[in-house]
């Protein structure tokens, strides 16, 4: 069965989107190996096909820094795991966008096929902001949609498109622009690895030992070549981040 991820930050309104796209077809469990709360809910198509919905945990980046980040990395950065998702809805607070879009910019660079959902619009109505969705779609290559899921506004509109999206599933163009020294790495682990995608594979050489779809033996590859190459992990890290909010604030 083919899934959909919701994917935000935390406080962004994903459990009120997941309710509407799922109504009462849904339960909780845990992910594998961990405490982290996992729902899973079932949406209809209009040709009667199931599909898989998963609330992921909220994060705010795929540089982790809690238990909730991890689990949302382990499954993004594995193309083979059980909850790998088909296509994601991202689920942003439109009263704070900027800081909101860090984490979607990354799952951009994962080639996940996306749509944009810029939540909590009536209260940005009521507070006089205003987004145009067409210059953010150019920006960024996805569909972006205004949406309430504390109102039910657009969510017709959101199912039309998560069905348009895995009818004809399209990866955005890729955000971060990796440095020399990044795409050098980038080659080194996917010619290891297998791993097809260029941001996949940075992320495995910044975390290959929290990754347990990662073998002894490739982590051992992976630590032989970031040595090699001096490779400054948190440094990058710090540096791929700001890039990212400096575009982003453009």
């Amino acid at each position: 069965m083919r899934k959909i991820a919701l994917i935000g930050n935390p406080n962004s309104g994903k459990s009120s989107v997941f309710n509407h796209l799922t109504g009462l077809r849904q339960k909780v469990a845990n992910f594998p190996g961990v405490t982290v709360e996992k729902k899973i809910g079932k949406m209809r198509l209009s040709d009667g096909e199931e599909v898989t919905v998963v609330d992921f945990p909220g994060a705010y980046s795929l540089y982790p820094n809690s238990e909730d980040e991890r689990v949302v990395l382990r499954v993004l950065a594995n193309c083979e795991d059980e909850d790998y998702p088909d296509a994601a809805v991202y689920v942003a607070d439109v009263t704070h966008l900027e800081k909101h879009l860090l984490l979607f910019t990354q799952v951009i660079d994962l080639g996940i096929p996306v749509i944009l959902a810029l939540n909590m619009s009536d209260l940005a109505g009521k507070e006089g902001l205003a987004v145009n969705t067409e210059v953010l779609e150019q920006a960024f290559g996805t569909k972006v949609l205004s949406i309430s899921g504390r109102t039910g506004q657009n969510m017709d509109a959101l199912r039309r498109e998560i069905e348009n999206l895995l009818r004809h599933p399209a990866a955005a163009p890729a955000f971060h622009k990796p440095t020399d020294t990044e795409q050098e790495l980038i080659s080194a682990v996917k010619a290891e690895t297998g791993v097809d995608n260029d941001y996949r594979a940075l992320l495995l050489a910044h975390h290959y030992q929290l990754l347990p779809s990662v073998n002894a033996d490739q982590k051992a590859a992976i630590a032989a070549i970031c040595e090699a190459k001096k490779f400054p992990s948190l440094r990058l890290q710090i540096d791929e981040t700001m890039g990212r909010f400096a575009r982003l604030g453009d």
